[in-house]
């Protein structure tokens, strides 16, 4: 990959990815995905994003050789494109649950990626607090984790902030500047879900300047689909699509439209609508504690200029 300059997206999840995979990655004419849209729909893809999601450096080390030459595979040497790798729980890192392996930590995620893709430009989407909870949740309890209800689960998290807590994951600064001392700090770009969602074209530009790109065609910014809260049923087919490719390319030959009804039932079903309302003493204690992630924000987006 070394005569291609990549964008490296590293989240958060629930923080606009879909928008960016589905809208610009795909239909800005000098970006190609490596994996379309999502690393899981691609095994030589989904297999990279495991071993760097799951192995701290030391242990991924022995593997970087084989990972580099896998990751090779996925650009056709003559495309002169500038390739993405679109991974949004690499910022979350441990703060996410899995019920497979211990991820690791973010250090070493942002130590991988940095062998791996090297001279990269790094896109990270941030999220209002209250906001980016209440979807976590909802992805997570329709997903099948077994969770009490939403209140109870946001006391725990300001229970456990500082030992584990997802609201940990909101730490910006040393994740960012984790990133800005591998990649370099003009290479690490942070905006934020509203600017995503209020001025995409903005968003989008300020990418594709940072690339050296021209600017994504009108349109190019709108998201293909919508991530909208899934039910259970929904997320359970999606994730038997991701591990069995035998299952995947069975769903990829119904016609889109049947694809589509069916998901429109699923998450009409039980299951299918999450309650996720906090109560106005956990507003003010969510703000609280992530207030100083808010102000290391406010004072990077001004210096980086933006509004």
């Amino acid at each position: 990959m070394a005569p291609h300059r990549s964008l490296l997206h590293i989240g958060f999840p629930k923080a606009g990815s879909t928008t960016l995979q589905t809208g610009l990655f795909q239909a800005h004419p000098d970006l190609v995905s490596l994996a379309k849209p999502f690393p899981a729909d691609d095994d030589r893809a989904h297999a990279i994003h495991q071993a760097v999601r799951f192995c701290d450096s030391a242990a991924i080390g022995p593997r970087l050789a084989g990972l580099r030459a896998e990751l090779a595979t996925l650009v056709d040497p003559d495309d002169r494109r500038t390739p993405v790798w679109s991974a949004e729980d690499y910022a979350v890192g441990p703060y996410w649950p899995s019920r497979q392996h211990k991820t690791a930590d973010r250090v070493s995620i942002a130590t991988t990626l940095a062998q791996l893709l090297p001279g990269a430009v790094v896109l990270v989407v941030v999220r209002e607090p209250v906001s980016w909870l209440q979807s976590c949740y909802a992805q997570l309890r329709t997903g099948g984790a077994p969770l009490p209800r939403f209140r109870p689960w946001v006391d725990e998290q300001l229970d456990t902030r500082g030992a584990g807590s997802m609201l940990d994951a909101l730490d910006l600064e040393p994740l960012v500047s984790t990133y800005d001392r591998l990649f370099g700090r003009d290479e690490v770009l942070v905006t934020a879900f509203d600017d995503l969602v209020a001025r995409p074209e903005a968003v989008a530009r300020r990418i594709t300047g940072v690339l050296g790109l021209p600017p994504a065609p009108p349109g190019a910014t709108a998201a293909g689909a919508a991530n909208a809260r899934r039910s259970a049923a929904r997320t359970a087919a999606r994730r038997l699509e991701r591990r069995h490719p035998a299952v995947r390319r069975l769903a990829h030959r119904v016609p889109p439209p049947v694809r589509a009804a069916a998901r429109r039932l699923a998450d009409t079903g039980a299951g299918g609508r999450v309650d996720v309302e906090p109560t106005p003493a956990q507003r003010r204690a969510i703000g609280e504690a992530t207030r100083p992630a808010w102000e290391w924000l406010a004072a990077r987006r001004a210096e980086d200029g933006v509004g």
